[in-house]
């Protein structure tokens, strides 16, 4: 079930719809940059990712009840398909890295670079800068 976004007062929808995604998506990135830096073993490597792709499920779910104005719509089913790509993504990585397969967990991460900047650009293209953002865990920089 869809939620349509209504402008408020002087703001249109499409600022409403940014807002309300922007508020979403901050406090994901809060979430995830409050994580501490994975250890040197894929394990501790797995446990981190596992509890930042937990915020980001949570994050997608939340954004998936909204509906982006007008003609705008589009740009954004394409933000939620990649954003959906990168969770799936998210999921073999996790296994890879808790059984000890970096290579291959590396390999997932490279492949996510296209999902995530397909993501990032239909983000931005709708004024929802926070959620174009890429949080990574305290002391992490990728």
């Amino acid at each position: 079930m869809a939620l349509a976004v209504a402008g408020c007062g002087a703001a249109g929808p499409t600022q409403h719809f940014a807002a309300t995604a922007n508020a979403i998506c901050k406090a994901t990135n809060a979430q995830i940059e409050a994580l501490p830096a994975p250890g040197r073993s894929p394990q501790s490597e797995a446990s981190v990712l596992r509890k930042g792709f937990r915020y980001a499920r949570t994050e997608v779910a939340k954004l998936d009840q909204l509906t982006a104005p007008g003609k705008r719509e589009p740009i954004y089913v394409t933000a939620l398909q990649s954003s959906q790509r990168l969770l799936a993504l998210g999921k073999r990585e996790i296994a890879d890295f808790s059984a000890g397969r970096v290579a291959a967990a590396n390999k997932l991460l490279d492949e996510g670079d296209e999902f995530s900047g397909e993501t990032d650009a239909a983000m931005n293209a709708l004024g929802a800068t926070q959620c174009a953002a890429d949080p990574q865990p305290n002391g992490v920089t990728r």
